[in-house]
């Protein structure tokens, strides 16, 4: 998925063979962070850093309702850095999803049968 999520940036020239295990992953992202946030919450990671230590908790909280692994606990830095690599990951994978979806529906790439 690393490779993949450097391609984001030339996404709209591409069309790529998605390997299964990347299909997977992409499959599960709600398994990993809520895909659609609350309105209340945030969802750029540049945002992360004008919370604070409250908000910081809840927005990781809501995540960690989809990944029992997304710890809440630390220092406002600690949790500041968390949930913005967090949502730097989601960013990021949901750009690769919107490009697999992409090719596969114009019919290259469709690994899914």
């Amino acid at each position: 998925m690393t490779g993949l999520r450097r391609l984001v940036p030339f996404s709209k020239h591409l069309h790529l063979d998605v390997p299964i295990s990347c299909e997977q992953y992409l499959s599960e992202l709600h398994t990993q962070y809520m895909l659609s946030p609350l309105s209340s919450l945030i969802t750029r990671p540049d945002e992360a850093y004008d919370l604070d230590l409250g908000a910081l908790k809840r927005n990781l909280l809501a995540h960690a309702a989809h990944d029992k692994m997304i710890r809440i606990t630390g220092d406002k830095l600690t949790l500041c850095l968390r949930l913005v690599e967090l949502l730097e990951r989601r960013r990021d994978d949901l750009a690769v999803r919107v490009m697999a979806l992409r090719s596969w529906d114009q019919g290259l790439g469709d690994n899914r049968k």
